[in-house]
């Protein structure tokens, strides 16, 4: 938000005012235009409420636009977030079907290496029989 200069904000100008109405006094007091003086004196003080006034609007605009800056930054990171979950999500479905690939890939290599096996056993079979018919025959 760029900052815009008014005379009515700035210290000067308060410093001028409050000089303004004491040299209205002085002169007041000295015998001068009471009417002007008293007339001045409203214009100055019109013109400080004024300033009190730009200064509450440019407060309560500056809160309001931090509100909204506030907000959607909200917004951005609950969408962040949201994004991250549902990514996360995807890449965990990603991981658990590679997962279940190589499952059922070691599954099959395991039941060929099994078959392998029993069919050497079976293969042994015979010849384990006659090995242990020909030791209980011979004694």
């Amino acid at each position: 938000m760029e900052k815009k200069f008014s005379p009515c904000n700035s210290r000067h100008f308060q410093v001028s005012c409050k000089y303004s109405e004491a040299k209205f006094r002085s002169e007041s007091r000295k015998g001068g235009d009471k009417d002007m003086t008293l007339d001045a004196m409203v214009q100055v003080t019109q013109a400080e409420q004024e300033a009190r006034d730009q200064k509450a609007a440019v407060a309560a605009q500056a809160r309001q636009k931090l509100e909204e800056a506030r907000q959607a930054g909200e917004a951005r990171v609950a969408e962040a977030v949201s994004q991250a979950k549902t990514q996360a999500a995807e890449m965990l479905a990603q991981a658990e079907a590679r997962a279940a690939q190589r499952n059922e890939t070691q599954a099959a290599a395991d039941a060929a290496e099994r078959a392998a096996l029993r069919s050497q056993a079976e293969g042994r079979m015979a010849q384990a029989a006659a090995v242990i018919v020909g030791r209980i025959v011979k004694r």
